[in-house]
């Protein structure tokens, strides 16, 4: 930004001195600030000028600014680096993790998941009045965290021991063919399992002496008028994620 100021004759040094004061604030408001800044000084100037008749014949001061030395800095822009990532077909998309560098703001690192709930399958109960017999399987969500505990609840005509002993020996839970660990308590006719190890996919199974069934249910279904049972399972996984599941058991 160039600055000219061309003074005429002018018989009043009050005036000059403050034309002078106006152009300096006028450059260090250009210098310091914008164009568009000075640019309204320079109008405040003028107008201050013309209110106190400082204009005259054979009195003028001229402003003249030019902006053709005037370069605007470049303005610095974050890019954020986000990685491209190929799978194959079927396979789970990897978590991908924004690095703190590349981050537009101060926030916790980036994870891109797809979070799901537990599922349960496979629901058999056979065995009634006899050998009383409940299985099935229960799943965890698409790229979920893995199952840490369950519940389930019975219908009615059928109920879970309270006995620890009875618990322990009717009670089986495996993941991929192993044994797992756990611990199993019943509340208000609820059983309640929780897993040492959490696993991503089990298979339950619930025989006697932990689990019995009535006489009545079991001559409603040796006459086929029960035909099928509803078992209520409860999931929760590592994330505290909870599915509510209602199993339809075809009864045997």
């Amino acid at each position: 930004m160039a600055l000219r100021v061309h003074k005429g004759k002018t018989n009043n040094r009050a005036h000059a001195t403050a034309v002078r004061h106006a152009s300096k604030r006028l450059w260090e408001a250009v210098a310091r600030r914008s164009i568009r800044a000075g640019a309204l000084l320079a109008m405040a100037v003028l107008l201050a000028m013309l209110g106190a008749g400082s204009f005259s014949s054979g009195a003028v001061t001229v402003l003249a600014i030019t902006t053709s030395a005037v370069a605007t800095p470049p303005v610095a822009v974050p890019v954020v680096n986000v990685p491209t990532v190929s799978t194959p077909a079927g396979t789970p998309a990897p978590l991908i993790h924004v690095p703190a560098q590349d981050r537009l703001v101060s926030v916790d690192p980036v994870l891109i998941d797809s979070n799901g709930l537990p599922t349960a399958s496979r629901a058999r109960v056979i065995g009634v009045g006899r050998k009383a017999k409940l299985s099935f399987t229960l799943t965890a969500g698409n790229r979920a965290a893995a199952i840490k505990a369950l519940s389930v609840a019975l219908p009615e005509g059928m109920a879970f021991s309270s006995s620890r002993k009875h618990l322990a020996k009717g009670i089986v839970v495996k993941t991929s063919g192993r044994r797992l660990k756990l611990t199993a308590k019943v509340s208000d006719g609820k059983l309640t399992i929780k897993l040492n190890t959490p696993a991503k996919g089990v298979q339950v199974t619930v025989v006697r002496p932990a689990i019995t069934t009535t006489t009545t249910l079991a001559r409603k279904v040796k006459t086929r008028h029960v035909k099928t049972l509803q078992i209520r399972v409860t999931a929760t996984d590592m994330r505290h994620e909870t599915a509510h599941i209602a199993l339809n058991s075809a009864v045997k």
